[in-house]
């Protein structure tokens, strides 16, 4: 519970930067998000998997995760390219 916390914590201070046009403060941002949401979402799904022992919610919530991780890397990069392309 405590790592949940933690995370929504830095996530929410971060909150402010979510716009910034800074590739490494928007990776760090994207990062923070991502791990609050698989935080709160392993946590939820460690309590249910001690009433409803099945591994097929863990590997979807695994896939979940890994879509995460790509969409803030084609953010970040998608952002980049942008820029370069400007003059």
């Amino acid at each position: 519970v405590s790592a949940v916390v933690i995370g929504l914590l830095v996530a929410a201070a971060l909150l402010r930067f979510r716009h910034s046009r800074n590739a490494l403060i928007q990776a760090t941002w994207l990062s923070s998000r991502n791990d609050a949401i698989k935080q709160v979402f392993y946590s939820a799904l460690g309590f249910a998997t001690r009433v409803y022992p099945e591994r097929w919610a863990e590997y979807a919530l695994d896939a979940f995760a890994a879509a995460l991780a790509f969409q803030a890397v084609w953010k970040i990069v998608a952002d980049a390219a942008r820029k370069r392309r400007r003059p």
